[in-house]
């Protein structure tokens, strides 16, 4: 917890620090005191105008924005939502760092996609902040099937990818001749 408090710590002071630097460019740009974030906000979310620009229903992030935006890390980031809740007893554990990593950025990804879900004016790109996160845990579960697969039960030559060699050689058997190295 205490490495978690320094970063936390850490996180707010440049966040701070950029929104300063924002200010005082803003300042020096527009010749008086802006925060243009807040000013989007205010136009879009509380007078409502974001609708001006297209309208999705509630889930279409669900549904639409998050599998166009995973792409086909779709696959391994659902079975990695899987894998965290069907052992409730592994994530309520202190001691599984894994799980709570896992924890954290659902817990960081999905309060954002609802958050997101409100608004009436919906695009792909507002999820792209998510991406890197979704990317990490996808990566998570292509590790572990690379360890699977390495343990004997892969049904592709795992040595072979991991050297450029290996895997030109195998391309060259496997096709029988068609391709050259």
């Amino acid at each position: 917890t205490k490495v978690c408090g320094t970063l936390i710590k850490l996180c707010a002071a440049f966040g701070l620090l950029g929104v300063l630097i924002g200010c005082c460019v803003d300042r020096w740009a527009y010749g008086f005191w802006a925060v243009p974030f807040l000013g989007n906000f205010h136009f879009n979310v509380i007078l409502g105008n974001g609708s001006l620009y297209g309208t999705h229903p509630f889930l279409w992030y669900i549904y639409a924005g998050i599998p166009a935006v995973c792409g086909s890390m779709l696959p391994f980031l659902l079975f990695n939502l899987i894998v965290l809740f069907s052992n409730p007893s592994q994530i309520s554990s202190n001691c599984n760092k894994i799980n709570n990593t896992r924890i954290v950025l659902f817990g960081i990804i999905v309060p954002y996609v609802i958050l997101h879900s409100f608004s009436e004016h919906k695009e792909f790109r507002f999820l792209l902040p998510m991406l890197p996160l979704i990317c990490v845990l996808a990566a998570d579960v292509m590790v572990e099937l690379v360890i699977f697969m390495e343990d004997g039960v892969a049904p592709i030559d795992v040595d072979a990818v991991k050297n450029s060699d290996g895997l030109v050689k195998r391309v060259e058997n496997d096709s029988r001749g068609k391709l050259s190295a």
